[in-house]
Formats: C-alpha cells, structure tokens, sequence
C-alpha cells in the first residue's frame, strides 16, 4: 500500500484525494483494476532499483512524519524501518533492538543517513568511520551493536 502510496503522490497516509488517484492512475497508464494490479507488481520491481527505492523511502518518511513536525516519532520510524528495510539491512534486528534503548524522534536526515549506513557496513561493521559524519544516534548504535556482534560470533 506504501509502493502506490508513492506512485500516486498520496500526501495524507492512509488517504487519497479523487484529484492524486485519478492523476497517479493516469501517471501510471492504468484504466482497469487489472492493470492495476499488473503495475503495482511493476512498481515493486522498480524497488529494485538503488535509485528508485531511495525516493520511496524517503518519500516514506515525508509521508509518514506527523503534519507540522519536524521529525517522525521513534515508534513510527521503527515500524516503517522493520517494514521497508526487511532483507535490505544486515542489522535491522540489532538497529530496531538498539532503538528500544532510545526515546527521542528521528530527524529527517538520520533517517536518510540510515540507508546510506545499511548498505555501506560490513557484517562485522569494522568498516565503521567513527571519525564520519554519521548522526549521533547511528555512532551510539555502532558503538552499542560491536561488542554484541563480536561476542555471537565466538
């Protein structure tokens, strides 16, 4: 529901206007329920895409983030990464098991750094730059992730 979500330009969740329907069906060259479903496994193809996906996850936390906040609240965030990082992120279990460790919301460009993160740590995540411009919160993990990472794998 996300994925048409995107496609349609939804910008209330769980709502579209007649106006974004009828111009993301257009968009998306569809005019039956049938075609409709034959683009929706097109639109989740396209995911496949490093590109593509970026867009959509972003456009998850826009869409997802509370009207006239500046950042989405934890348990939102943790929901949408178990949802949309599943099989993308090495860690997701560790990051959403870290996370109930946190209490405060997660500001658009954390959220955005996440994904960079995900697919450019190793498994041991020995390739960490502590010294990068990672968010205070994804160098809290990873200083909080290696000690138990290290002890699994003895």
């Amino acid at each position: 529901m996300l994925a048409l979500a995107w496609k349609l330009g939804a910008k209330v969740p769980c709502e579209f206007s007649r106006a974004e329907w009828n111009k993301g069906l257009v968009s998306m060259d569809v005019d039956s329920i049938k075609a409709l479903r034959t683009k929706l496994d097109d639109v989740m193809a396209e995911l496949d895409d490093p590109m593509a996906f970026k867009r959509f996850y972003m456009y998850a936390y826009d869409y997802n983030r509370p009207v006239d906040s500046k950042s989405m609240p934890l348990e939102i965030a943790k929901m949408l990464w178990a949802l949309i990082l599943e099989g993308r992120f090495e860690h997701l279990e560790l990051w959403l098991e870290f996370l109930d460790t946190c209490s405060h919301s997660i500001p658009r460009d954390t959220y955005a750094l996440l994904l960079e993160f995900s697919s450019s740590i190793n498994k041991d995540m020995s390739n960490f730059d502590a010294d990068g411009a990672w968010p205070v919160l994804i160098d809290s993990f990873v200083e909080w992730a290696q000690p138990r990472l290290h002890s699994s794998q003895k």
